[in-house]
């Protein structure tokens, strides 16, 4: 028998995530060892809690179970992610296959589950929120405030002249330091030889990362 989080809430829509997001949020309260890549966009439907009997692994789902309670040899293809509790020698033929996050402290299944439900309600509750400010005509720096409880890092963005038209920074941040590392701020220089040995396509839309001399943030044109 397995349940998932839209039966659970009663709701129909919820926003993909990846391997790597739901990697990430366990890791912040477990030992986490993942096994398989993953894809990199998101695929990933809302959590499914697994507890036993017969079960059909589908692309694009992610799984919740305990070692203990791991079907023996199913097929379990390439675009599904397990998350594990416990460890199991069974284990090996899902990471042969697919995604596996193994959960390697003493932990109850339910806990692990009920925190990607959360994270998954943290990011549905965003997407809503851009959606409403959408519909509204509001401005960039309201997108920007409205994400900032989700990414908890300093956002900017940059006009063609990377000059900065909105800007959206955690709380005790002093103003005008920028991407701080060792008490240091982006300073005009850096950005000039960054501008001077780095082909920059601002006509490709993407993301890529800036490597300046004292930070390295993740930029999208």
């Amino acid at each position: 028998m397995y349940f998932d989080i839209i039966g659970l809430k009663g709701r129909g829509y919820f926003m993909k995530l990846n391997a790597s997001i739901i990697h990430q949020e366990l890791s912040s309260s477990f030992s986490v060892e993942m096994t398989g890549s993953g894809r990199s966009d998101l695929h990933l439907g809302p959590p499914q809690l697994y507890t036993g009997g017969e079960i059909e692994f589908q692309n694009d789902h992610l799984y919740v179970m305990a070692a203990s309670a791991l079907p023996q040899r199913p097929k379990f293809p390439k675009d599904a992610v397990l998350v594990c509790v416990g460890n199991s020698m069974r284990l090996n033929h899902y990471k042969e296959s697919g995604t596996v996050l193994c959960v390697l402290d003493p932990v109850e299944l339910l806990t692990v589950f009920v925190i990607l439900q959360e994270l998954y309600n943290r990011f549905d509750a965003w997407n809503s929120r851009l959606f409403e400010l959408y519909q509204s005509d509001a401005d960039i720096q309201q997108y920007l405030d409205a994400s900032l409880p989700l990414f908890g890092r300093p956002m900017f963005v940059l006009n063609a002249n990377f000059g900065t038209i909105a800007s959206s920074v955690p709380a005790g941040t002093e103003p005008g330091r920028i991407w701080e590392q060792d008490e240091e701020e982006i300073s005009q220089d850096s950005m000039e030889i960054f501008l001077t040995e780095s082909a920059l396509a601002l006509d490709v839309h993407g993301p890529f990362r800036m490597d300046l001399k004292h930070a390295k943030p993740l930029c999208v044109n």
